[in-house]
Order: C-alpha cells, then sequence, then structure tokens
C-alpha cells in the first residue's frame, strides 16, 4: 500500500513481550514505529522504529510526543495479581493519549471475560459472562472502550488465546518445557481439554493487518474485516477473535515433544 501521508503506530509497553513482537511486525510493514517505554529499550530497535522513553501517566505529553500517529496499540500488562489495582487506570492514561492524537486504539484481549461456562466454540457475538475478579476486569475493560465511543474514540479489541514465542515468560515455556532439558514435561489441567493458545509474531501480525484495514478505510473496522454484525458491535468499537491453534493437553505435550526431538533437546 502507497500513500502520501505516513503511517505511524504508537506502541505503549513496547519493552513487554507483545510490544516488542508488535513493534518488528510493525516495521517490517514499512510502519512508522514510536515504541513507549518506561526505560530504556530492552533490545535494539528495529530500523523504523524509535523509543519515546516516558511514563504513560501524562497523557498530554505523550500524546504531543506521538504527533501524527493514527494507531495505538496498548500492550502494557501489569502482572495478573495487581489487575484489580492497575488494569483499569493504566487502560484509561492510553485512552487519554489515544484520544487528544487522535488514533485507533488497539487493546490485546483474552477470553477471561467469557467466564466457566463459556461454549466451545467462542463467537464475537458471544455474551460476556464473567466468572472471577479477573475475568470482570477484563470486562471492564471493554466497557471502558465502549464509554469511549461517546467521546469519538474508535477502537478495536483482538482477543486471543494464551501466548507463547517472542521470547520468556508464558506458562509455556515457565511450566509446560521448564524442566524440558530433564526430559520431562509438565501439564497443568486435564490432558484431554482444548485450550487456545496464540503465537505472538501471527498475533502483531494480525494487528498489523487491522490497523493497515482501518488505515486505507479512513474509518472503523467494518464487518467486511471479519468481524461479526450484532449489537454488541458499534460502528466505533469492533471485537475480533485471532483463531490461533487450540490443543488439548495430550497434543500440546506431544507437540513438544516431537519439536524437542527435531532439535535435539532431549
Amino acid at each position: 500500500m502507497t500513500s502520501s501521508t505516513p503511517r505511524t503506530v504508537l506502541v505503549l509497553g513496547a519493552n513487554g513481550r507483545l510490544g516488542a513482537a508488535a513493534v518488528r511486525a510493525f516495521t517490517h510493514a514499512d510502519w512508522r514505529v514510536l515504541a513507549q517505554v518506561r526505560r530504556a529499550p530492552a533490545a535494539a530497535l528495529p530500523r523504523g522504529a524509535e523509543a519515546l522513553a516516558m511514563p504513560m501517566s501524562d497523557p498530554h505529553a505523550l500524546a504531543a510526543a506521538a504527533t501524527g500517529a493514527s494507531v495505538v496499540l496498548y500492550a502494557v500488562n501489569s502482572p495478573c495479581t495487581r489487575w484489580g489495582s492497575d488494569a483499569l487506570p493504566l487502560l484509561r492514561q492510553g485512552l487519554q493519549a489515544s484520544r487528544r492524537l487522535p488514533a485507533l486504539f488497539m487493546l490485546p484481549g483474552n477470553i477471561y471475560s467469557f467466564g466457566e461456562a463459556m461454549p466451545a466454540l467462542l463467537q464475537e457475538s458471544t455474551p460476556e459472562a464473567p466468572s472471577t475478579a479477573n475475568g470482570r476486569v477484563r470486562s471492564q475493560m471493554e466497557a471502558e472502550l465502549l464509554a469511549a465511543t461517546a467521546h469519538g474514540q474508535r477502537s478495536v479489541v483482538l482477543r486471543a488465546g494464551d501466548f507463547f514465542g517472542a521470547g520468556t515468560g508464558s506458562w509455556l515455556d515457565q511450566l509446560v518445557a521448564k524442566d524440558l532439558a530433564r526430559g520431562r514435561l509438565a501439564y497443568p489441567g486435564p490432558l484431554d481439554r482444548p485450550h487456545a493458545w496464540a503465537y505472538l509474531p501471527d498475533l502483531a501480525r494480525a494487528f498489523v493487518a487491522v490497523a493497515a484495514a482501518d488505515f486505507v478505510a479512513g474509518a472503523a473496522v467494518g464487518p467486511a474485516a471479519g468481524t461479526a454484525s450484532n449489537a454488541a458491535q458499534t460502528p466505533s468499537l469492533r471485537k475480533l477473535h485471532f483463531a490461533g491453534h487450540t490443543l488439548t493437553g495430550a497434543q500440546l505435550l506431544r507437540a513438544a515433544e516431537v519439536a524437542a526431538g527435531e532439535l535435539g533437546l532431549h
């Protein structure tokens, strides 16, 4: 795609695993990337990316530093033990910066808000019914985006399964494959139950695709981009689902064994 207007994205939380993967994916797609970090980048940024070493607590200053950004990717994620105190205040800071630009706000979502009684197949139109404290927090975060539409904010939620890849820090490497070098794998649940996973480089490219569609359209992402047509969707808030990979525990362990064997790890 060519345009006389440079495509610029502000990635909030660029030092995190999703943030870093998004920086790479957007620069690879020839976007100008502004990588917001609280401290110096954990790794050298790719060509086409510029670090904004400043906190999110001053949305006005952040928006001024990111002038020209048409997309804000919210890759901020505090430890899940602090979601109750941190998640909403941090999200509001990101939304304020996005409104000041103004820019499309992109939020990585998960399936916590669907609760324990969720169906086997989750669609964009599946009602939310959170059954845990963290599930209610995630539902409240999406409600904040809906409320922001009254002020002209456009947003996209891209829901995905548990992350893996693009560095360490997921429970795939911290638990399942923790003792792989000693020939042991572990799985924290029933082996016959399917579980959704999202390979971070693929998810990052999906965010790029959604952002590019919005850039071309000059408006909110519409049903043609894969959203569901239902009452929960509005022209200013769209919810998409990333298919990723769904495996039972047994299938995941078998795949890990095969991969480890091919790599000579056991």
